[in-house]
């Protein structure tokens, strides 16, 4: 099932959800957790507290060990969960049932009561997430495992939301407290030991004793390091698992490594933020000049993998897409013209990068100036969104995990949303959004998405593909079993079921 089949999927209006683990291991789990997996990471967390993730799916990394998020988008982007019994969404709610018998790492119980609680604080704290969370009018409690969560508008991307951080379940006593900042407290198979976890150096997990299926804790102790990845530490014994930067693959391979993919994995986006009066972007010409000058197939061979070429969203994978949706592929020529049309001459813009993005960008500006465009690129080790927000710059990188493009609206696309800091929205783009949310049948609304795709990629140019990409991490094979990658996190790993090899 591709990506639109499996959102096209979500029109059904009851499913009953099977329980979900990182993937069917073969092998039977042993009795009790064993060894030590090492993973390295690019970028340090934050914060423990998921509705404060900052840093695009970076961050969920680190919590994937302790939390579990309502919802998992399974390999073929269906959804599925480990802590839902069933749930039914229209246009009006979305109904939850949990399964009986869960509870948090410190007791409490995940019930009616602390899924009320989890959802309301993710619409009520303000952070990354909330935008995403404007359609939730209230949540009312059906019984003692079920929630009613009453939609103010049409919202069929919610359960994919909740299938990233903003859907990681927390314990209600450890958020009151205000402690999750530094503490973790989820239901998963894995606590934060609190003692030996350094900031900046590394995150210990042991094994919780009180995980409701032992079956998926197949190791004792995970030990994450930020900012040790790469051939060296890989090639040295140091890691078993490692996250590394896209033109180091084959070193990685040559260190004895194995790839393991998430064959969709999103892809990075060039947003247009700076379309406000007076601004570098404001005129859509000088937008669709930077669009048709950059060279997608030398930037895709450089950095990309083997991603797709393609500056749109791709038809027959992505829910909506079409063959009509062409985007601004690459013509200099039209780009140099468009400029002059535009009046602008020696265009320069600059973009916040962060780790994970770097080599993107130091192509990507490569490219751009060989057509006689500047672009610089401003180093940060801390938040993307916060400084994407903040109106320092013309233009940012994002990596795109959406499913459905009404969170690509809602995330960086409308007028209301943090990460459009001009508040610049095209009446065109906003009256396609207000008649595909109209529209709670997701396959009747399906070309009214597409109508906003073409508004948005085509016509307004807010937005424009860099590089579409799968998701991949290095592993030693002779160490442990292949890991699983989530597609909503790009280095996020599912550690339940995985076992080390003897």
């Amino acid at each position: 099932m591709n990506r639109r089949s499996a959102i096209a999927a979500l029109a059904v209006a009851s499913m009953t959800l099977a329980a979900f683990g990182s993937d069917v291991r073969a092998s039977i789990a042993p009795d009790e957790p064993t060894g030590e997996l090492r993973v390295g990471e690019a970028l340090a967390w934050m914060s423990w507290d998921p509705l404060q993730v900052i840093r695009a799916g970076y961050d969920m990394a680190w919590f994937r060990p302790v939390y579990e998020p309502l919802f998992e988008v399974g390999p073929d982007l269906s959804l599925e969960s480990t802590l839902l019994a069933g749930w039914d969404l229209t246009s009006e709610y979305l109904d939850l049932t949990l399964i009986d018998g869960i509870t948090f790492q410190d007791g409490t119980a995940l019930d009616a009561e602390a899924l009320k609680f989890n959802l309301l604080r993710a619409r009520d704290t303000e952070g990354p997430s909330q935008s995403l969370f404007a359609s939730v009018a209230d949540v009312e409690i059906v019984d003692p495992l079920s929630v009613r969560v009453v939609l103010a508008t049409p919202t069929p991307h919610l359960p994919y939301v909740l299938a990233k951080d903003a859907g990681m379940m927390v314990s209600p006593a450890a958020a009151e407290a205000g402690t999750l900042e530094t503490e973790p407290v989820g239901t998963g198979p894995w606590v934060l030991n609190t003692d030996e976890t350094q900031a900046d150096a590394q995150a210990v997990y042991d094994a919780w004793d009180g995980y409701r299926d032992p079956s998926q804790q197949r190791i004792a102790r995970i030990v994450i390091y930020p900012g040790v990845f790469g051939p060296e530490p890989f090639a040295a014994g140091d890691l078993d698992i490692s996250y590394f930067a896209d033109p180091q693959r084959s070193a990685m391979e040559g260190a004895n490594g194995a790839i393991a993919s998430e064959p969709y994995g999103g892809g990075t986006l060039l947003s247009f933020i700076d379309r406000g009066s007076g601004g570098v972007f404001e005129d859509v010409r000088v937008r669709e000049a930077v669009a048709a000058a950059i060279d997608r197939e030398a930037l895709n061979a450089a950095v990309g993998n083997g991603g797709d070429p393609r500056a749109v969203p791709v038809a027959g994978d992505d829910y909506a897409a079409s063959e009509e949706l062409t985007g601004h592929p690459f013509e200099p020529d039209r780009a140099e013209s468009l400029l002059a049309d535009a009046g602008v001459e020696g265009l320069s813009f600059s973009i916040p990068v962060y780790p994970p993005v770097q080599a993107i960008g130091e192509a990507l500006q490569a490219l751009l100036r060989e057509q006689g465009i500047e672009m610089e690129l401003v180093p940060i080790t801390g938040s993307i969104f916060a400084e994407c927000s903040s109106g320092k710059y013309e233009a940012c990188m994002f990596t795109d995990s959406a499913s459905h493009p009404a969170q690509m609206y809602d995330l960086m696309v409308s007028a209301e949303t943090f990460l459009n800091p001009s508040g610049v929205e095209s009446e065109e783009v906003a009256a396609a959004a207000q008649a595909a949310f109209a529209e709670p049948d997701l396959a009747t609304a399906e070309p009214l998405w597409n109508a906003w795709y073409q508004a948005v990629f085509n016509d307004d140019v807010a937005l424009t593909y860099l590089v579409r990409s799968p998701v991949e991490m290095a592993y030693h094979p002779d160490r442990v079993e292949t890991p699983n990658l989530t597609f909503v996190a790009p280095t996020a790993i599912d550690f339940r079921g995985l076992a080390l090899v003897d």
